[in-house]
């Protein structure tokens, strides 16, 4: 067998590839983005689960996943290093403003942005909440700067995976949770590790 390991690596403007019956996906995230629909089918599969030895092209999705914030390793990696607080929310950026997307499907249905020290997290349409990926561990992890977090506006009933989530950050004080819905998580291991400073949980 051929390792496949890390082929696509990169190839963020991937938007088709036909696979034969032989070819099999390596473990974790063969392909970028998250989201894959089978042309033929329209199945959608995710990016670290393909199916293997089947015949047929991929093509990302680009619908049916607005307003879905990215997977929490790559969220951590899009936090501005200057930031000491974070918030969800579902305000108007400013004008001008430097936009960062950090939606799943790369459709700037949910953007952030870096004012002073804090980095506003927005859907950008009024009573519209931000949908946390299935895959949401490490979003936070390591961030030794923060101090405190809002997420209130972050709908997390979909999320699977919140291990790690706050591990490392040392310094956050202060959680603002609102209704943090966890009813599908399996693992929420470590979440907290090494959060030794928080004096208050809203």
């Amino acid at each position: 067998n051929v390792n496949m390991s890390n082929i696509f690596y990169g190839m963020n403007e991937l938007k088709e590839l036909t696979v034969g019956e032989r070819f099999r996906f390596n473990d974790g995230h063969a392909l970028p983005g998250v989201y894959w629909y089978d042309t033929k089918t329209n199945e959608t599969h995710r990016s670290d689960n393909m199916p293997n030895n089947k015949a047929t092209t991929y093509s990302p999705c680009t619908t049916g996943y607005q307003y879905y914030l990215t997977t929490g390793d790559e969220f951590n990696q899009l936090i501005p290093e200057e930031t000491i607080s974070i918030i969800f929310t579902d305000i108007t950026a400013p004008q001008d403003e430097e936009l960062i997307d950090v939606s799943v499907t790369k459709d700037e249905s949910v953007v952030g942005w870096l004012d002073d020290t804090t980095y506003y997290v927005s859907t950008q349409k009024e009573g519209q909440k931000i949908i946390a990926e299935e895959n949401s561990s490490y979003m936070l992890s390591n961030k030794s700067s923060i101090t405190s977090v809002d997420l209130i506006n972050l709908d997390t009933s979909k999320v699977v995976d919140m291990s790690d989530f706050f591990q490392y950050c040392d310094n956050l004080s202060e959680l603002q949770f609102g209704d943090f819905n966890t009813s599908n998580v399996k693992d929420m291991s470590s979440m907290f590790y090494c959060c030794e400073n928080i004096e208050g949980l809203n």
